[in-house]
């Protein structure tokens, strides 16, 4: 779309780095979503019920981990973790190539799905360091339609590819997971900030406050 490309292009080289990477990351996951369950149920030998309670044993895993992940970001570098986020979820696409063990299985799905939570608190945070805060709101907006526009093309892309080889989809996502971390050279580190009075809240404080 053009009005999205021109309004990208009004803002500066890191946010426009971290939109990118965003997109990229969502079309990473979206080729593969449509071909998940039916992949996990051949390789694994699972019926539809097993293969479901598997997903969702592993997203629920992965949100309780990405709540603390959501706590480390603010007290470690964020770059530095959104491309090990990154390459956990490249690595984690290409391990389900090989899936024939169901724990080992369950293991990789929980990475890549915390992977992906760390990934979402992790650009977000960094969208806000650097952008005035009357900015924001339009960025948030935008990075929401640049993800709606990779989840609507990227399951059908997923499909297309996995009708010449049905396993095409999970090495290419890994791939583009994998090579977007080199669009994030361009974004700094975070900015010295002054240390806050006294020592941070607790993980356990933290949860009690959520």
């Amino acid at each position: 779309n053009k009005d999205i490309c021109t309004t990208v292009a009004t803002y500066s080289l890191v946010i426009r780095r971290l939109m990118i990477v965003s997109l990229t990351i969502v079309v990473s996951r979206a080729i593969t979503s449509p071909l998940l369950t039916l992949f996990l149920s051949n390789k694994l030998s699972l019926n539809q019920q097993d293969v479901g309670l598997l997903l969702g044993i592993a997203v629920f895993i992965a949100t309780l981990l990405a709540l603390y992940g959501g706590y480390i970001i603010d007290r470690l570098e964020k770059r530095r973790l959104l491309i090990l986020a990154m390459l956990s979820s490249a690595i984690g696409f290409v391990l389900l190539t090989f899936a024939d063990n169901l724990y080992l299985t369950t293991a990789t799905l929980v990475i890549t799905e915390t992977a992906s939570a760390l990934f979402l608190i992790g650009s977000k945070a960094i969208l806000s360091e650097n952008l005035p805060i009357g900015q924001r709101a339009k960025a948030f907006s935008l990075r929401y339609t640049l993800t709606n526009i990779g989840y609507a093309t990227g399951p059908m892309l997923g499909v297309v590819i996995a009708g010449v080889y049905p396993i095409a989809p999970f090495l290419i996502a890994g791939g583009i997971a994998f090579f977007s971390i080199f669009l994030m050279i361009g974004i700094p580190k975070d900015p010295t900030q002054t240390p806050a009075i006294g020592q941070p809240q607790s993980f356990l404080k933290t949860l009690v406050t959520l």
